[in-house]
């Protein structure tokens, strides 16, 4: 299809379709758009600052490279959080109206990369913590492992305790946004089935 006859479609499509609808679709192409470039961002500064913790311990308490090594290769989960969701933000800055075939199909595609996403992070959050209390106990002596868990869970350390509540807000959050994601993945479905419903002669 040529650039002159898909806009010629694009225009006949927008007079065919209702205005309430067509505002619809357009409020949430932007609404796609917009909370893609938000996550975008607290992911980049969720990154920073776990980047900054580890060097912080690296440097604050020294340790045997391989318990540095370790701490460091936990750092590629949120670069490769980061690279992921600067993928999906670049497409969803790329769905348009103009067919609303090719909107429902860009659009819930999205959303699924964000499931995905989402659900990686929240299944890979606890192992990731707890690899860092190890690494963290063994930076001191293997000893510490087991007085680390002792406080955690006893609530006798005001630093590890603050940890903990930090990653349960942190996880809970991509639990929530979990949920609100298949939301709107099954609203997009059933809007996308009405859509292929209609008869193509009648008019909406």
């Amino acid at each position: 299809m040529t650039p002159h006859t898909f806009s010629d479609y694009a225009a006949l499509w927008r007079e065919q379709i209702d205005p309430k609808e067509l505002a619809e679709l357009q409020a949430m192409a932007t609404k796609i758009k917009r909370t893609a470039g938000r996550r975008w961002l607290l992911d980049r500064v969720l990154a920073l600052v776990a980047a900054g913790l580890v060097c912080f311990a690296i440097l604050r308490y020294p340790a045997p490279p391989l318990i540095n090594l370790g701490l460091a290769l936990l750092l590629l989960g949120p670069v490769w959080h980061v690279w992921r969701r600067h993928q999906i933000t670049r497409a969803s800055r790329a769905i348009a109206i103009d067919d609303p075939r090719v909107f429902f199909e860009a659009a819930i595609e999205n959303v699924r990369a964000e499931i995905n996403l989402s659900t990686l992070s929240t299944a890979f959050g606890i192992p990731t913590f707890i690899a860092c209390l190890l690494l963290a106990g063994a930076a001191d002596g293997f000893d510490h492992i087991y007085m680390n868990f002792r406080d955690l869970f006893a609530i006798a350390s005001v630093k590890l305790t603050s940890f903990a509540a930090i990653f349960v807000l942190i996880l809970s959050y991509f639990i929530r946004d979990n949920i609100r994601l298949r939301e709107q993945l099954r609203r997009l479905e059933a809007m996308r089935r009405e859509w292929d419903e209609r008869d193509p002669g009648e008019e909406p």
